[in-house]
């Protein structure tokens, strides 16, 4: 396809493969609940608890990923870091806002390139699980104060312990969703 001059693009399927887990393989996916023609199959325990794939429409996505550019107040001239990556509902979803409202999205590979990626970029939205919160923060001093150009963090996958909660708004930014 071709593209207007300026816009850049992103073959994001080589930097976060979907993965499916040994006992997810030769399963059939949830059904779709809305719409009919498919974004995309994205794992899920929702409220059953049991791991499963579940088929989003694009007419679900559009809505969803809509209301969730109204809901949350996302910095201008929005340059993210969404560590999590597209193989999963959040980070496909929270990639699609950035772009949708202009932003840039800054790509990183591990964990310990977000905290030098943030200061060289600048980046004003961080989007990771817990754990690699905590393994991005694994080289800062505990003394050490926020990030200047960074005003949140949003976090999302499992929950987020007391103790990183706090040293992560000591160390990084105060502002974590």
């Amino acid at each position: 396809v071709a593209m207007p001059a300026g816009v850049r693009v992103a073959e994001l399927r080589a930097l976060w493969p979907t993965v499916i887990h040994a006992q997810d393989a030769g399963r059939s996916p949830a059904p779709l609940t809305q719409g009919d023609a498919v974004v995309g199959y994205f794992p899920s325990s929702g409220t059953t608890g049991t791991p499963k794939f579940i088929g989003v429409s694009h007419d679900l996505f559009y809505r969803r990923v809509s209301r969730k550019a109204l809901a949350l107040p996302l910095p201008r001239d929005l340059r993210q870091i969404c560590h999590i990556g597209p193989g999963t509902w959040y980070g496909f979803s929270s990639s699609i806002r950035a772009l949708w409202l202009g932003g840039t999205i800054i790509l990183t590979e591990n964990p310990a390139q977000i905290v030098p990626a943030i200061r060289a970029h600048q980046v004003n939205y961080l989007v990771l699980a817990p754990i690699t919160l905590q393994q991005a923060m694994a080289g800062l001093p505990a003394d050490g104060g926020p990030l200047p150009s960074l005003p949140m963090i949003a976090v999302g996958g499992s929950a987020l312990p007391l103790p990183l909660f706090e040293l992560a708004a000591r160390c990084l930014c105060p502002d974590i969703y």
